[in-house]
């Protein structure tokens, strides 16, 4: 329980609250200063709550704050790779700059995420990626939660568009011993290759895992023990393969349909994880609550309409929206410098390598995908909301502190317009509040925008 001070109180109303894939209530309080829900109306002491300030939210919505759990970076902010000059201060502005601009599209935390690299660019980097902002600062805007290491123990047939040679350096060797060696112990909790060291305050906190690599299924096995999130991905594994992962401990799948191999009706691959199967003649098999989760990036390009409502029906407790964000999304067209002396072209919501049709992550903001689902699927606002914050809250374990409208949890939420036309569904974030403290506000925006251009 946590006590309201005096001066910080926000309460708004008149609104359709939404948590956890329902509407919840139409009141909330906030406490400004400790950047938490407060508990309904009344306290322990049996003190009315009295409130600042009120924000009427004239029947919008409001809703947790939205998490991306496969970001790479936008606004020309690459995590996986440091400035040309190597300046690490540099590298921390940048990302301070990009946060206070991400916060803005309604993601109000992720997962900082890492594509394939050699062992000396992880073991720098991680440590700069990993939880942000612990002194719960607003204006910092957006947070990582932790890193995802998504690469080098990737089958180096779906390796996509990572740096090859970054693979090829791992060997196929997806050991522990292995894994310590290119991202350091201390990234992952683990001292001296020892298991005993607690990870919960580690940068690393998923790792994408081709799980038919050698030494695979052992090191799911102690990622899991650790409490790091080992997730299914750029993988040629059978469904046989990706069941052993999950009896292991894997609980993910790394953009699902994209990077491993099709669904085929005699082999179903990582996507049959998803369904259940009661068949008790197969015995490759794991029961509801153990289906993995899954994200899906719902831009339109990397997956088709029908396969994100197909996915969704299929298994919506797991299903999480993400966007896969390259380190241009925000910016003009145009052909950028990345890593492995390559360049990536962006045309529109579409970034492909140069010269090729190979995608190199997307352009899309969090909210184009919400909004994507909806029309895709058919599925409602609140079910939507659920798949970028209760349920990617519940993968992290997370679910007390972020992505969810209740007592305790740290204020990060969202005021979003609701606009239907014939064209489908369409949400807009009108604003932003990070630890109980407004951060964006888009009338706001709009009058500076409009005082500025008066006196030009």
């Amino acid at each position: 329980m946590f006590s309201p001070t005096p001066g910080k109180i926000t309460a708004f109303k008149n609104g359709d609250i939404i948590s956890g894939g329902r509407t919840v209530t139409n009141e909330l309080y906030v406490d400004g200063a400790t950047g938490r829900i407060l508990d309904g109306f009344e306290f322990p002491e049996g003190e009315r709550v009295v409130e600042d300030r009120t924000v009427d939210l004239k029947g919008r919505i409001l809703c947790p704050g939205f998490i991306d759990m496969q970001f790479n970076g936008a606004f020309n902010v690459d995590l996986s790779r440091l400035p040309s000059n190597g300046d690490i201060n540099s590298f921390k502005n940048d990302i301070r700059v990009m946060n206070q601009r991400l916060v803005r599209t309604g993601v109000t935390s992720y997962l900082a995420t890492m594509t394939s690299q050699k062992p000396e660019v992880y073991q720098k980097i991680l440590p700069i990626i990993g939880a942000t902002n612990p002194e719960r600062v607003p204006n910092m805007g957006s947070q990582s939660l932790g890193a995802h290491c998504e690469g080098p123990f990737l089958n180096i047939d779906k390796s996509g568009c990572h740096d090859v040679d970054a693979v090829k350096a791992v060997g196929g060797d997806c050991s522990l011993e292995r894994l310590v060696s290119c991202y350091g112990g201390l990234n992952l909790g683990f001292a001296d290759h020892q298991t005993t060291q607690s990870a919960v305050n580690t940068p690393v906190k998923m790792i994408t895992i081709a799980p038919e690599l050698p030494g695979a299924l052992d090191t799911i096995h102690h990622l899991t023990k650790k409490g790091i999130v080992a997730s299914i991905g750029h993988t040629k594994a059978n469904y046989e393969e990706s069941i052993a992962a999950i009896q292991a401990g894997a609980r993910s799948i790394t953009h699902l349909f994209n990077t491993m191999c099709p669904f085929h009706h005699r082999e179903p691959g990582p996507l049959g994880t998803i369904a259940f199967s009661s068949t008790k003649a197969n015995t490759a098999r794991i029961e509801p609550d153990k289906r993995p989760y899954f994200g899906i990036i719902a831009d339109g390009i990397h997956v088709h309409p029908a396969s994100v409502n197909l996915a969704w029906r299929c298994h919506p407790q797991g299903f999480i929206l993400v966007t896969d964000a390259s380190m241009i999304a925000g910016c003009e067209d145009g052909v950028y410098e990345w890593t492995g002396g390559r360049n990536i072209e962006k045309r529109g919501a579409k970034i492909t390598l140069e010269g090729t049709d190979t995608i190199a992550g997307s352009a899309v903001t969090l909210m184009d995908c919400v909004n994507n689902f909806i029309n895709f699927t058919g599925a409602s606002v609140a079910e939507a909301i659920s798949a970028v914050t209760s349920t990617p809250a519940a993968l992290l374990g997370i679910s007390d502190r972020k992505g969810n409208v209740i007592p305790g949890a740290d204020a990060d939420l969202l005021v979003l317009k609701r606009e239907d036309s014939i064209g489908g569904t369409k949400l807009i974030v009108e604003q932003v509040w990070k630890f109980g403290n407004k951060v964006f506000d888009i009338a706001e925006d709009s009058n500076r925008l409009a005082a500025i251009k008066s006196r030009v």
